[in-house]
């Protein structure tokens, strides 16, 4: 996998507020470390009712943050942002979840006064239902932090397919209007069964690049 790729799936593991590495300067607000580049862009969201899970100042060049659910990260990123894109990362804490999440890129950070409608929901929350029940279905999200690195590595694999190959919804906002565009297909979500055939061929993929290549005699 990409280091790209990788800081998505093992993100949020330290922090009050799940802050990713490489950490940034911090401030504390409400008794949670923030990124200090962005607190008051995560305190702005809060005063409007909007909770954040964790957050990076600086990711591969974006903002990010994530949220609890679709509509708080729609709303969030047409409210502090020109454009933004919107997808799911996957990530253990709490047991596992899958949060929807934003990255804005840098010159994009604007208070807008936008708010986005139902409708804009609505359309963000059919186009990320496949990856959010893919990832609930099974516990690929835990055993991507096994302990055990052969688990961990086919299960990171294995989100990084399911994740990757799922569409991100891509936002703009201009003169008040938000336009939405999904960043390719729409794939409908797989069974589990299929979820685990993925992750065994990462295993056995895994185990091949592993093995030793026999030396003629």
């Amino acid at each position: 996998m990409s280091g790209q790729v990788n800081n998505m799936f093992l993100c949020g593991m330290s922090g009050s507020e799940g802050n990713i590495e490489p950490q940034h300067a911090t401030v504390t607000i409400r008794g949670i470390e923030i990124d200090a580049a962005i607190s008051d862009l995560i305190e702005f969201l809060w005063n409007h009712r909007i909770d954040t899970m964790r957050s990076c100042e600086d990711l591969n060049g974006y903002v990010y943050i994530a949220f609890r659910n679709v509509c708080d990260a729609v709303k969030a990123g047409v409210m502090v942002s020109t454009a933004f894109r919107l997808r799911v990362v996957p990530n253990d804490e709490d047991g596992g979840y899958a949060a929807p999440s934003i990255f804005i890129p840098q010159e994009c950070l604007k208070y807008t006064g936008v708010t986005a409608n139902d409708s804009v929901c609505r359309y963000a929350k059919r186009a990320l239902k496949p990856a959010l029940k893919d990832l609930k279905i099974t516990n690929l999200i835990k055993r991507a932090y096994c302990t055990d690195p052969a688990i961990r590595e086919a299960a990171l694999v294995a989100l990084a397919v399911v994740t990757t190959e799922a569409s991100d919804v891509l936002f703009a906002v201009s003169d008040g209007n938000i336009h939405a565009q999904l960043s390719g297909p729409v794939f409908k979500p797989r069974s589990k069964s299929e979820l685990l055939r993925i992750e065994d061929a990462a295993r056995n993929k895994l185990a091949e690049v592993r093995q030793p290549h026999s030396t003629a005699q």
